[in-house]
């Protein structure tokens, strides 16, 4: 099945809300309890995006939305606010074993890559072996196992991954200049 990336649009709340809510309990573990509503909040978030921090979909053939990843801002601190990045990464449930996902990190590493951020840090549950084992395949760095919270006894142990932005791109343009 091919697939196509684009960034995300204020049309596909309705979509990136509801392959979030689906993909809740293998993203950390268990099925929580919402005290907000999803699809405001993604409204708000794609309205908000910009250069650097951007939703990107992964459209099927149809044009119905497999799967959307995007980076946001990790902290609040304007001193690393504009050079880290959060990322999310959510497929369909019937897109989960395509490469719908594998497709949109592409475009979301190499967007990443040019763009000024340094950092790049992701929080996936320590069950999720697929997900960190893709998140490694795009140079991503196994940092600190956060165990389980006394306050969040129903979690799972969360895996830090950070990536450092441009790396990649710069280790392809020495060996290609070696060969």
């Amino acid at each position: 099945m091919a697939f196509k990336v684009r960034q995300g649009r204020v049309e596909d709340v309705n979509a990136i809300a509801e392959i979030w809510k689906a993909g809740l309990a293998s993203s950390i573990g268990v099925q929580p309890e919402l005290s907000f509503e999803p699809t405001e909040y993604f409204r708000q978030r794609l309205e908000a995006q910009n250069d650097k921090f951007k939703y990107f979909v992964v459209e099927t053939e149809t044009g119905e939305i497999a799967a959307w990843q995007c980076l946001s801002p990790f902290r609040a601190n304007p001193l690393v606010r504009d050079t880290m990045a959060e990322i999310s990464a959510y497929a369909s449930p019937a897109h989960r074993a395509s490469r719908a996902t594998y497709v949109g990190l592409q475009e979301l590493f190499r967007h990443a890559d040019e763009s000024p951020l340094v950092f790049l840090v992701a929080f996936i549950s320590a069950l999720n072996q697929p997900a960190i084992r893709l998140a490694e395949h795009f140079g991503m760095t196994l940092g600190q196992l956060l165990d389980v919270s006394p306050k969040a006894p129903d979690h799972p142990a969360l895996q830090l991954l950070v990536y450092r932005c441009g790396e990649r791109a710069a280790a392809e343009a020495t060996a290609a200049k070696d060969e």
